[in-house]
């Protein structure tokens, strides 16, 4: 995930668009973290399926979901509108 920015910057050092690059690899890395949320979240499913019913292991893999995304991606929104 953030091996493709490092070798873009590498690649274009000294070009000085340095702006368009960072809100590009911010996206990069959003979208990245979006599935690393989503991996999270269907493994708690996968080990909770094995362990509990399939019901149980929903509610729980959605609790975690629903966990991740308040911490990951709410929170530092709330933040950005506070300061404004």
């Amino acid at each position: 995930m953030l091996m493709a920015p490092s070798a873009n910057h590498r690649l274009r050092f000294r070009e000085y668009d340095k702006e368009p690059l960072l809100f590009w690899f911010n996206r990069l890395v959003v979208v990245g973290s979006a599935f690393v949320a989503a991996a999270v979240a269907l493994a708690m499913f996968l080990v909770a399926d094995l362990v509990f019913d399939q019901s149980w292991a929903e509610l729980l893999a959605a609790l975690v979901a629903a966990w991740v995304v308040s911490v990951w991606y709410m929170t530092p929104l709330w933040q950005r509108v506070g300061r404004r």
